[in-house]
């Protein structure tokens, strides 16, 4: 994995004037390949004539010669331009009947990147994985630069927020960013939009505080019991009673909760089965109809498990689950039982 970089690396790249003709962006953070395409639109593009020196093309609509005749186009007035080339699909060994038609121009695109002109910036988009033998991949990773957008986990999520509102001329203490950071899971689209609406929240105040998080950006159930189900794992009792508690205080029905607890059982099972195949962390969150981000968190979870770990919570949730149902067990009690029980 040496060979290929990250987010930070290539800003960190093009901040000290370090660049290449070509890219390979790849991974399932979209909002952060945005991001780096409008960097490089920054650098190099004057905003008088954006129109003219960059270009942006989907593969699966295009023929091969329109990326050549973008990319032989000299720039105007600018000395580089930018042409971006959307859904690759010659980066992917496995495809579909239409991906295998519209590949048949992976050869011109591996014989044709070693000659590109020197006045433009090539970025290749492909999906969340590409397949490292091929010989489009060989090709860029020859003259080129290969970046992965990976999600941004824990203390790199915080530091992520952190920038943003300091480029909307807001602060935040670290503790409290990383506070913001768990409470958003999905994506850094939904984090991107959760800092908007705090921006505005707080008007011309520069500092925002955890009560100004505690009043905008309220915890999702799923988030919740996401990380009730983490705490268990870690055997952190405390911490995964506290994470209850806070969802009765919500309002949240206790029934609600447990099913929650057990479709997480659920998925950490289901995830524990598909990566003992071999498959991939997309393929797994594909089929388990996940985000990427949870799935990667899933994943991390499992280690501290077996498979019959894992079974036997499941099935001690489902009895408690009818327990209560029938009558036989207090609802807070039975919750606060299993808990303790799991993470001891």
């Amino acid at each position: 994995m040496a060979d290929i970089k990250n987010y930070r690396s290539l800003l960190s790249d093009l901040d000290r004037g370090r660049f290449k003709n070509v890219y390979l962006f790849f991974g399932p953070e979209t909002f952060l390949i945005n991001d780096a395409v409008k960097r490089f639109i920054d650098k190099f593009v004057s905003n008088d004539f954006k129109n003219l020196n960059f270009i942006r093309l989907n593969y699966n609509s295009i023929d091969f010669n329109d990326i050549v005749n973008a990319c032989e186009t000299l720039p105007f007035m600018d000395k580089k331009k930018i042409v971006v080339v959307d859904d690759c699909s010659f980066f992917k060994s496995s495809r579909t009947d239409k991906d295998t038609a519209s590949d048949k121009h992976s050869p011109g695109i591996s014989k044709y990147i070693p000659g590109l002109p020197d006045t433009t910036i090539l970025i290749l988009i492909a999906g969340a994985e590409v397949d490292k033998r091929l010989k489009a991949y060989s090709a860029v990773k020859k003259i080129g630069d290969i970046v992965e957008f990976s999600p941004l986990k824990g203390q790199e999520m915080a530091m992520w927020i952190e920038g943003r509102l300091k480029s909307q001329g807001k602060k935040i203490s670290g503790a409290d960013a990383f506070y913001f950071s768990e409470r958003v899971l999905d994506s850094l689209f939904d984090a991107e939009n959760e800092i908007q609406k705090m921006c505005a929240y707080v008007g011309e105040r520069i500092q925002i505080t955890r009560d100004d998080i505690d009043a905008l950006v309220p915890k999702s159930l799923e988030a919740n019991v996401f990380q009730l189900v983490d705490s268990i794992s870690e055997k952190n009792t405390g911490k995964a009673l506290y994470l209850f508690n806070e969802l009765l205080l919500d309002s949240e029905p206790i029934p609600l909760i447990l099913a929650m607890i057990i479709r997480q059982y659920r998925l950490l099972l289901h995830t524990k089965l598909l990566s003992a195949k071999k498959l991939s962390s997309q393929e797994i969150a594909n089929r388990l109809s996940v985000r990427f981000f949870v799935c990667s968190k899933l994943q991390k979870i499992i280690k501290r498990y077996t498979e019959s770990d894992i079974q036997k919570r499941l099935y001690r949730c489902l009895d408690t689950d009818a327990a209560i149902k029938s009558g036989k067990a207090d609802q807070r009690i039975a919750i606060e039982t299993l808990i303790v029980e799991f993470s001891r």
